[in-house]
């Protein structure tokens, strides 16, 4: 069984010809966007550097939300215990 023919070729093989050229003109797109001098990937870049800087001071800033959230319970913790001294008292 001979596959059918379009203008005298294989179809199949024109066909594989045709995706071929299209997965290399997208590989090669892809590979220009991502050279080093590519104007996207140095916008990404500046976006992940400004990132870090962000997030540098976090855990500082976590540690004293961690102290004071530690002060906070203490704090309810003794109100507690006033309360339930007070409350014993009245009985």
């Amino acid at each position: 069984m001979d596959a059918p023919k379009v203008n005298g070729r294989n179809w199949l093989a024109k066909g594989l010809l045709q995706v071929i050229l299209v997965l290399a003109a997208i590989a090669y797109i892809a590979v220009k966007e991502m050279s080093p001098g590519s104007s996207a990937q140095n916008e990404r870049i500046a976006r992940l550097e400004e990132c870090i800087i962000t997030l540098r001071p976090l855990p500082n800033e976590v540690a004293g939300m961690k102290v004071a959230l530690d002060w906070v319970k203490i704090s309810v913790d003794n109100f507690g215990k006033k309360l339930d001294s007070h409350i014993d008292k009245s009985k």
